[in-house]
């Protein structure tokens, strides 16, 4: 491994997570993505429909852009129990698609900011949309 590379990060989410008992959960531990992440979501059948729904964010159609938008969504909630290692004090186990389903909007939106920091994707003014495997561009 490359000397400096970093390959994981902690940070606490501006509001968290509330499990089932009322208890929030802050604090993340995320890992660099790797191939086998994408590959495993790319042989998801959810996935293939998701990418079926080819819609431009961008469009300038309120529809359409809300249809993409929640297919990208669903996307990085099947691939964030992937490269989250940790979240509060919940399990391993515990950490799956439903966590990240049920984040407040602001924790997701950070979350895929730090996602994209800790994996070099460069999000330019004008250019947000997020890199969706298996979606035609």
């Amino acid at each position: 491994m490359s000397e400096g590379l970093t390959t994981s990060i902690t940070f606490d989410l501006p509001v968290g997570y509330e499990d089932d008992k009322g208890t929030l959960h802050r604090s993340v531990t995320m890992r660099r993505q790797k191939n086998s992440d994408i590959i495993a979501i790319q042989v998801d059948l959810e996935l293939n429909q998701l990418a079926s729904k080819n819609v431009d964010l961008y469009s300038g159609n309120p529809a359409q852009q809300f249809i993409a938008a929640a297919a990208t969504a669903q996307v990085y909630a099947m691939l964030y129990p992937r490269v989250v290692l940790k979240l509060g004090s919940l399990p391993p186990e515990s950490i799956t698609r439903k966590v990240f389903e049920n984040l407040y909007q602001v924790d997701a939106n950070f979350l895929f900011l730090k996602y994209c920091e800790l994996n070099n994707i460069e999000l330019k003014a004008g250019e947000g949309r997020p890199f969706v495997p298996g979606a035609s561009s």
